[in-house]
């Protein structure tokens, strides 16, 4: 019995220790595209500065036994800057970045609870822009980001009473998450209007048990300038 035991305990004591090394090499491999396509765009052109500020539509993916969680979306904040690197002379470029966004959702059963979450990423987005009138123009972008959790909570009420635990402590969620965003603006001279949507990729759950997930996803629409 014991000798069972301990095996199954090796077993995932294993399996915990390959998801772990998978997140790491995702995380330098995220990396390393940051810093080559940085350099690379910096030896092709000067860049173009730009400003946005956001609201944010966010919500949580989750699986439990391989079945998704019905959560609900919550509103919050994003604010970011990019530097442009023209690649070429017909539109296309790079647009490495730094945002700080809020994420999170509220979960609603015999209990009620809302995670807020603040991160910091870092996109690296290729994108395309299509002039079509005098001082008007379309960009449509896509590209990863790194983004770490610098702060949450996550508050439950039960009963009229309300609890609160930080949501990125020992046992919370990973702060490093990686994933995919889209966005797709419309400019007229220096000022934008944009819309967007990421994708996390990353499993945020410790040692979440097999077909057991919570990701990141939300949408974003915003006003931005260029300098």
């Amino acid at each position: 019995m014991y000798r069972h035991t301990f095996e199954r305990e090796s077993v995932l004591h294993c399996r915990t220790k390959l998801k772990k090394e998978r997140k790491m090499k995702k995380m330098i491999l995220a990396a390393t595209m940051l810093f080559a396509t940085i350099g690379f765009a910096n030896a092709q052109s000067r860049p173009a500065l730009r400003l946005d500020a956001n609201f944010v539509g966010s919500n949580l993916m989750q699986k439990v036994a391989n079945t998704s969680v019905n959560n609900k979306m919550i509103v919050g904040l994003r604010v970011g800057a990019a530097a442009e690197f023209a690649l070429s002379n017909d539109g296309f470029y790079l647009a490495p970045g730094l945002a700080y966004t809020m994420r999170g959702a509220k979960m609603e059963s015999l209990s009620e609870t809302t995670t807020r979450l603040h991160y910091l990423q870092i996109p690296v987005n290729a994108g395309m822009r299509f002039s079509f009138a005098d001082n008007m123009a379309i960009s449509l972008e896509a590209g990863p980001y790194f983004a770490y959790g610098v702060a949450g909570t996550i508050k439950t009420k039960v009963a009229g009473v309300t609890a609160s635990v930080d949501a990125f402590g020992d046992n919370g969620y990973n702060r490093f998450d990686l994933g995919l965003g889209l966005s797709a603006a419309l400019s007229y001279d220096r000022y934008y209007v944009q819309i967007g949507y990421e994708h996390g990729l990353l499993n945020m759950l410790k040692d979440a048990p097999d077909k057991t997930s919570l990701r990141n996803h939300d949408f974003f629409v915003g006003l931005g300038v260029r300098f």
